[in-house]
């Protein structure tokens, strides 16, 4: 699962000069627009997101076949898909909204939804669930080559644990970064500031090191959304501070005074017009840090023990890989 952070997107229907939400409790036409989308939200009609999908996969494939022979890219949708799907079915057992999912061509794949009301160990759940499955099949078909399985089997292996053990590193966007940040770092603004930004530039020194420009794009992605969360915590932040978003838990208890002064802090936040959509998708994030309600202690540990484990199991799945490929070059 891509957690798709960084700066509002640009749209090319502006809402104007901040301000234009007026006082708090004036309802203008803006205001009332994002309160209807916020209370009165329309998903996408389920053939739309199926052709979304259907053609993110072909094109995925298409570009795929320049890279990779056929059974190795056979191979990766395989892992792509079981890994996005347990993100998928997680979110719809947890109650998300507009759930969709699609594939990114050159890179992998996304699971995305509008809103949920998921509590934080709901969320961190949502986060393991996709790495999880794929580093128990890629354990169980390492296991089976290392008895002398086909060599598609050790390479299929290797993929699901390659994969599903990279979406484990404690990074934003990542699986891993994900389920820190719902047990730990979700609990201060600036703890997750410094989380954040030391993973950031982990990555872009790994990316230095090991020339991989892939890693750079993902340490660039990583300071994107260090950046949005940091502004998003600092509206929630001033909304606390004046009671204003007291009482909002969700998107259906937003208020005209609400979604006005919310309006009006995200655009002095992110010092540009925000069209609608973009406003909408701000507020309803800021909604989202309004009630983080992390796990609680137990709960906490469990998780990060899940996560532990996790990564333990994906490196003696590589393990086994390895001593499969040193038996078979000394034969």
């Amino acid at each position: 699962m891509l957690d798709l952070g960084g700066a509002p997107p640009r749209e090319t229907i502006s809402l104007g000069l901040s301000g234009s939400y007026g006082e708090p409790g004036e309802a203008t036409p803006e205001t009332m627009a994002i309160l209807d989308e916020l209370k009165n939200p329309q998903p996408r009609p389920l053939f739309k997101r199926l052709g979304v999908l259907a053609v993110s996969l072909l094109l995925f494939v298409s570009l795929g076949l320049l890279q990779w022979n056929m059974t190795d890219l056979a191979l990766l949708v395989l892992v792509i898909a079981i890994h996005e799907c347990g993100h998928y079915f997680a979110m719809r057992a947890f109650g998300y909204r507009d759930v969709r999912m699609f594939f990114i061509p050159m890179i992998g794949a996304a699971v995305t939804a509008s809103e949920s009301s998921a509590m934080g160990y709901q969320r961190a759940l949502v986060a393991l669930a996709g790495p999880v499955p794929g580093i128990v099949i890629g354990a169980v078909l390492a296991f089976v080559s290392l008895a002398g399985g086909n060599p598609v089997l050790s390479r299929a292996a290797g993929m699901f644990l390659l994969l599903n053990g990279f979406n484990l590193l404690p990074v934003l966007p990542l699986d891993g970064g994900h389920v820190l940040y719902e047990t730990i770092f979700c609990r201060n603004r600036w703890l997750e500031a410094v989380f954040q930004a030391m993973a950031a530039v982990g990555l872009l020194l790994l990316a230095f090191y090991a020339r991989d420009w892939w890693l750079a794009l993902l340490g660039w992605l990583a300071i994107q959304s260090m950046r949005s969360s940091f502004r998003l915590s600092g509206i929630v932040q001033r909304l606390r501070a004046d009671e204003s978003a007291a009482p909002v838990r969700s998107s259906a208890d937003a208020t005209v005074e609400f979604v006005s002064r919310a309006s009006t802090e995200a655009e002095s936040a992110f010092s540009q017009p925000l069209s609608t959509p973009a406003m909408v998708t701000v507020i309803r994030s800021v909604i989202q840090k309004l009630r983080p309600q992390p796990p609680g202690a137990g709960a906490t540990v469990l998780l990060l023990g899940g996560y532990g484990v996790s990564i333990v199991l994906a490196l003696a799945g590589a393990v086994m890989i390895a001593a499969k490929h040193a038996r078979d070059g000394g034969v």
